[in-house]
């Protein structure tokens, strides 16, 4: 089963790790160009071993190995393979023109076995750095092995070869080339946007050789299950592009909510304590009343004890203007 994929120094990644563990699938999200195709299309160095067949959109054989492999010494895909324990598949650039080679690697992928680290910086090792790291380790790195016998590693039914994919009688060999019914389906799915009817067609009864077999695919329905879908699909455009907003909106809607009912019980609470002191309110604000008396006595008191310090107040500014004529 394949368990990680790593894409080492490529023209557009210094390193991509991802995990696939034994999740049945995982779903790769992120703006566009920022190199998902590129990342799931390095299968096809797994999965298709004829370069022939590879698909990489329009790029041709030489620049896609220049895209992922930027150097022949420092460039690596690696696939670290769980079947009875970890191995990995490691891919580089061959010194000829057009061509990678592929080494097998007993042992699970580790960033110290493909990097160096001076100070703050990160640096990925030359080839022959890495064969002398993992020796020094212990690990025995065979040597770079043939298209067969990677075929083999791949594609076998034997569960003791540990192969990528263990097949069943139906996966045949296409006669001496390094394909089979699996990749002749596996290179539709890689580029799903360059499938037409005579690829579907190929794709669906490659298995069971009925080559002559007619399939319609593309039918007057199937254009409008299509323009159908297209409609869904810029009306969830639509959709998403206003999710940050009702976020926003649903938010402040909560928090006025909460805000309501919390006025709505003081108000509540209010005309309760209101209801209850109103009558000993309107009781002692009598004329007769308690506070009404209250009230009066300590006018009276204010008025009078007021009426003495003014009075005190007029006398005194009328000693000191006398006072100052004088001098």
């Amino acid at each position: 089963m394949l368990h990680r994929i790593v894409v080492i120094n490529s023209t557009l990644y210094a390193k991509a790790n991802l995990l696939l563990g034994d999740a049945e699938s995982i779903q790769l999200a992120a703006e566009n160009n920022v190199g998902k195709s590129s990342l799931i299309n390095c299968l096809n160095f797994l999965y298709i071993l004829d370069k022939r067949e590879w698909k990489f959109g329009d790029n041709s054989t030489s620049e896609t190995i220049r895209h992922y492999f930027k150097t022949i010494d420092q460039s690596y895909v690696v696939f670290e393979i769980v079947k009875d324990g970890h191995y990995c598949i490691v891919v580089k650039r061959a010194a000829e023109k057009e061509n990678l080679d592929y080494y097998i690697s007993p042992h699970a992928y580790a960033d110290e076995m493909f990097f160096k680290r001076e100070g703050d910086t990160i640096e990925p090792l030359k080839f022959k750095e890495v064969m002398g790291n993992l020796t020094k380790r212990g690990i025995d790195v065979k040597p770079k092995i043939s298209r067969d016998d990677l075929y083999q590693r791949i594609y076998s039914q034997q569960r003791r070869d540990k192969p990528v994919v263990i097949t069943t009688d139906k996966v045949k060999r296409v006669g001496n080339s390094r394909s089979n019914s699996f990749t002749k389906m596996y290179k539709h799915l890689i580029k799903a946007d360059a499938i037409n009817e005579d690829a579907f067609k190929d794709a669906l009864l490659i298995a069971d050789n009925r080559k002559d077999a007619s399939l319609d695919v593309f039918t007057d329905r199937s254009q409008t299950v299509l323009q159908e879908f297209e409609a869904k699909r810029e009306k969830i455009s639509r959709l998403e592009a206003v999710a940050t907003d009702f976020s926003n909106f649903k938010l402040l809607n909560n928090q006025f909510n909460t805000y309501r009912e919390r006025c709505s019980a003081l108000k509540v609470n209010f005309f309760e304590n209101y209801k209850n002191a109103y009558p000993v309110l309107r009781e002692e604000s009598r004329d007769d009343g308690l506070l009404a008396i209250q009230i009066r006595t300590l006018q009276t008191q204010l008025d009078s004890t007021l009426g003495k310090e003014k009075d005190k107040m007029v006398a005194d500014r009328a000693l000191l203007k006398k006072t100052s004529k004088t001098r």
